[in-house]
């Protein structure tokens, strides 16, 4: 288990406890059944190609600290060749992340790439849902500031 996925999966486990100490229904127990979702739904990534993930960046005009954007612009590009994923990435402490896979499972994060002060301690682990982008768009048209992930556990979607 990768430090990524042992964090989602010890806030999954936080907020079955803190629903359960509860005893109804409310946002906390809505919460659990979101984490348990995600985990349900997520995959561990531990190989990222750097290299790749600059030219990807400067190919294709990406910024710095935005991470949705950059991703689903390339997948949006070269859908034949990357799928758009979003959940969680860890360097120093767990970060809610985009980033791009290969069908090997291969990571690409043309966002983190481009960040040089990260260049001592960048991501290693990553944690998350592929997201076909039909559905990042939707979601996004519903709710800019909300993750596409947090959507797709919310109402359901592709798998």
């Amino acid at each position: 288990m990768n430090q990524a996925e042992h964090y989602v999966k010890t806030v999954r486990r936080l907020m079955q406890e803190a629903g359960m100490r509860l005893q109804r229904e409310d946002q906390t127990l809505q919460q659990g059944r979101i984490w348990n979702e995600f985990v349900r739904r997520a995959k561990p990534y531990d190989t990222v190609d750097w290299k790749a993930s600059l030219e990807l960046a400067r190919r294709y005009k990406s910024y710095p600290r935005c991470c949705f954007w950059n991703a689903l612009q390339i997948a949006r590009r070269r859908p034949k060749l990357y799928r758009y994923c979003e959940g969680f990435a860890v360097s120093i402490i767990p970060t809610e992340h985009a980033w791009l896979v290969d069908d090997a499972g291969t990571v690409y994060d043309p966002t983190w790439a481009l960040m040089s002060h990260h260049k001592d301690s960048p991501p290693r682990d990553y944690y998350g849902i592929t997201i076909p982008v039909a559905e990042v768009t939707r979601s996004r048209k519903q709710s800019d500031c909300q993750p596409a992930w947090l959507d797709l556990c919310l109402k359901g979607g592709a798998e």
